[in-house]
């Protein structure tokens, strides 16, 4: 029956409507809880990977809120709904599985900087697998094949493409779901029992393929998001893996339904149309290789035959990604890896963009010691940032070779570079810097790179500044005074515990939140009392902090 072109149009309107207002759900709320979780209701969170400190936060914060175990319950909660989907035949159940085991990678995508704040506090569903080991979590590495693919021919024209890339499949995903949409309401107000015509031409489950490369460019675009804000970037490659296979076998579900139901016409239109999208018919028999091996069909026609065949993909792909993986790792040919190195560091000179920058020098530093000369003579690049990377990167090298190149750069008159110089000698940890740094200490016009230099002294080592930390606990500056405190700490625990005590009645939170922290660390018998004081403190994170202290050190000393 064919439809009036108004109904059709209006059809077509309701459908786009319908689009856009799930698009809006999945980008924009997530992104609104997000800041409701992250800034309303008090708690601003932590970066994981920043440092030791933020850390021992992190875990204190999950240990003390059981948020491992609500993982596991998660995840059990989800292989539940899995489970109850494939046994009663409601794909609603599976789907809901399939969708709550993607969830936490709104976490990645909210653009928090904090592990466990905000909307990253999905990720706690990611545990179970985290105990287990992080790189458990990338062993799906075998699905960026096409990103790659697309990323190598983009690099032929000198083109970082890897936004383009991750906003070009959540666009065509998009396109896909909204178009599959409005053909699938066509097919219902037709009363017609099996869509047939518009995007259903080319492939049976057009919204489930809009949804798997939707949630494939997510994904891309996250993880990189993360990274760069210095996040625990936690890989999501098994995650899709996972949730596309379930959508897969979702389909096959469906399609017996379908079968069923309409019996001769489902079956003519299946023979007619790809699964998911067109492939070449040589392509195709290789990808079904494996499942005519396991059933001797073409598809699977009940439950048991369904779980079978996407258990065996699920397996194949794990295997496949462990094998990319280790295929990485045994490159040891030094004629291969110095030729990538010298093509790496002529990507870095061709390159402007910070960002893409960040992520150059991270795979530099891939290369070992062996990368250490090309460092060092980007320490004298006249971009900045080249300059700061590559003082940084030389900090995770501990490389004593690059302490004469990295004093000058105390002087760098931009301030991220001589900030990550100093970072980087106290990693080193060369006594030969403390005269240097302490040069930059006296001087007035460096005096916002003092509480850096401060904290990379006491990490050296250097007791001769004692007196000069107990001055600086009376600076103006709030992270001054912080570093003071950290730094006293450092060099001597003991001997610093009425400075931390003071420090819980500052007027700058971010002082009294690292007293806090100090004393949680330490456990001292007798900072119940003063932290006691911060039961009715304005800031979330101190009051909560103060708390894990104070049942910590009764735990310590029982009587």
């Amino acid at each position: 029956m064919k439809i009036p072109t108004t109904k059709s149009i209006l059809l077509f309107l309701l459908a786009i409507v319908f689009s856009i207002a799930l698009m809006f759900a999945f980008i924009e709320i997530p992104l609104w809880l997000d800041a409701l979780l992250g800034k309303h209701i008090g708690f601003t969170g932590f970066d994981h990977g920043s440092n030791e400190t933020e850390g021992f936060k992190a875990k204190v914060y999950i240990d003390a809120l059981y948020l491992r175990w609500i993982g596991y319950l998660c995840l059990g909660l989800v292989l539940i709904f899995i489970i109850l989907g494939f046994t009663t035949k409601k794909t609603g159940w599976a789907w809901a599985g399939a969708f709550t085991l993607f969830l936490p990678v709104f976490g990645q995508f909210a653009l928090s900087m904090f592990f466990l704040s905000g909307l990253g506090i999905l990720r706690t569903a990611w545990f179970p697998f985290m105990d287990i080991s992080w790189m458990v979590l990338d062993f799906g590495k075998v699905i960026y094949i096409p990103y790659w693919i697309l990323m190598w021919f983009c690099g032929l024209f000198n083109w970082y493409a890897h936004d383009f890339i991750s906003w070009f499949f959540m666009a065509t995903g998009a396109v896909l779901f909204s178009w599959g949409v409005v053909a699938w309401f066509q097919t219902r107000f037709s009363k017609q029992h099996v869509a047939t015509g518009w995007i259903y031409k080319f492939s049976r489950h057009p919204q489930y393929l809009g949804w798997i490369i939707w949630s494939y460019g997510l994904m891309l675009f996250s993880s990189d998001i993360n990274n760069m804000k210095k996040s625990w970037g936690v890989a999501t490659s098994l995650p899709w893996l996972l949730m596309t296979m379930i959508i897969i076998a979702i389909c096959y579900l469906e399609e017996n339904k379908m079968k069923e139901q309409s019996n001769e016409e489902y079956v003519q239109y299946q023979k007619n149309t790809p699964f998911l999208f067109p492939i070449p018919k040589w392509l195709k028999s290789i990808i079904k290789a494996p499942m005519n091996l396991i059933i001797k069909k073409k598809q699977p026609s009940n439950t048991s035959e369904i779980i079978k065949v996407t258990g065996l993909y699920t397996i194949l792909f794990i295997v496949l990604s462990l094998i990319w993986i280790d295929f990485e790792k045994s490159d040891q040919s030094i004629e291969s890896n110095l030729s990538k190195m010298n093509l790496l560091v002529t990507e870095i000179n061709q390159t402007e963009s910070r960002r893409i920058l960040g992520c150059q020098f991270d795979q530099l530093c891939n290369f070992g010691v062996k990368a250490e000369n090309e460092l060092i003579i980007f320490l004298n690049d006249p971009n900045p940032d080249k300059r700061e990377f590559a003082a940084q990167s030389l900090g995770k090298f501990k490389s004593q070779g690059a302490i004469e190149v990295l004093i000058p750069l105390l002087n760098d008159p931009v301030y991220r570079v001589s900030n990550e110089a100093i970072r980087a000698l106290a990693k080193i940890g060369s006594p030969k810097a403390i005269p240097e740094l302490r040069k930059v200490l006296t001087d007035p016009n460096r005096e916002h790179l003092q509480g850096y230099i401060l904290q990379a002294l006491s990490d050296l080592g250097d007791k001769d500044i004692w007196p000069l930390l107990i001055e600086r606990l009376q600076s103006p500056e709030w992270f001054i005074r912080t570093a003071a405190l950290n730094s006293l700490n450092k060099l001597d625990p003991d001997k610093s515990l009425p400075y931390v005590y003071e420090a819980l009645k500052d007027e700058a939170q971010q002082v009294k939140r690292s007293a806090v922290i100090i004393l949680l660390k330490q456990k001292p018998e007798g900072a119940i009392d003063p932290l006691s004081q911060l039961y009715e403190d304005n800031d979330f994170e101190t009051r909560f902090y103060a708390k894990q202290a104070i049942e910590a050190i009764k735990r310590e000393y029982p009587n």
